[in-house]
């Protein structure tokens, strides 16, 4: 609210200034002025919200329920702030946890597969202001996922710190796309069947990990982006690089990489 107040309020400057130079009333140009002013505006906005960062801010508890469900299909949409993601949902709900910002879930049930899109509560101000990002920014959740049941579970984070453990989950599938960020990864110790797992990077770095005694295949095509990959435990083939058990394993994980700018580490 109060960062619309002061764009209103610079809106309402620069709008007298035009009006005064078309009136002659101006000793400059509105135009002179205009840049600088919007400059001037930026700073003190960011000035404010540094001063404003430590300011208690409002943290709701959320739960999802199961709703009886067998199995479940779960995007979780999060933009600027901090994402911790783990197995550990309260008996009988898909997730619960603490969401500094709201959590906005949009939920149905198909037959024994339950839908859920979680999202934060998002005013475009505060997504875009730089202080709501990182630690202790504008929508920093801990989000905890039920484990009784088969995941296919998608991140779709933008400006974000991401902390994904999901190594306790039971996932069929895995979508991880990410912007200008910071990810770890814990991939799920026991995936159901052939999972695959696509891993989408902007400018971002992305550190992976695949629990120990879990087959994967991975495929990685980066741009201008540094790949590493263990290869004491993930041997070339044709195409990529996989553990020694992974042709035998009936439940295995099958990565795909594709990076832009920054990094990505697999161990």
């Amino acid at each position: 609210m109060r960062g619309t107040i002061i764009w209103g309020g610079i809106l309402i400057v620069l709008g007298g200034l035009f009006l005064l130079d078309n009136l002659g009333l101006l000793p400059v140009r509105a135009w002179e002025l205009f840049w600088p002013l919007v400059l001037i505006g930026l700073g003190a906005w960011t000035l404010l919200g540094v001063m404003r960062r430590n300011a208690k801010r409002e943290v709701s508890v959320a739960e999802v329920p199961l709703r009886g469900a067998a199995r479940a299909r779960v995007r979780v949409q999060h933009g600027a702030g901090v994402l911790r993601a783990h197995a550990g949902a309260k008996p009988g709900m898909l997730a619960s946890g603490s969401f500094t910002g709201g959590l906005t879930p949009d939920v149905r049930l198909d037959g024994d597969l339950l839908v859920a899109d979680l999202r934060p509560d998002i005013e475009s101000v505060r997504f875009l202001s730089p202080w709501n990002w990182g630690s202790g920014g504008a929508y920093d959740w801990d989000l905890a996922l039920a484990d009784t049941i088969p995941l296919e579970l998608s991140f779709e984070t933008g400006a974000s710190e991401s902390h994904l453990d999901l190594s306790a989950l039971r996932l069929s599938r895995l979508s991880v796309k990410t912007g200008a960020s910071s990810t770890s990864l814990i991939m799920p110790a026991h995936p159901v069947g052939t999972c695959p797992v696509r891993i989408e990077g902007g400018a971002a770095s992305i550190e992976a990990d695949v629990p120990d005694g879990t087959e994967a295949f991975v495929r990685s095509e980066s741009g201008l982006a540094e790949s590493h990959v263990d290869q004491a435990r993930f041997l070339p083939v044709p195409g990529g690089h996989q553990t020694a058990g992974y042709a035998a394993a009936s439940d295995r994980l099958e990565i795909k990489v594709s990076m832009g700018l920054g990094s990505f580490k697999l161990s």
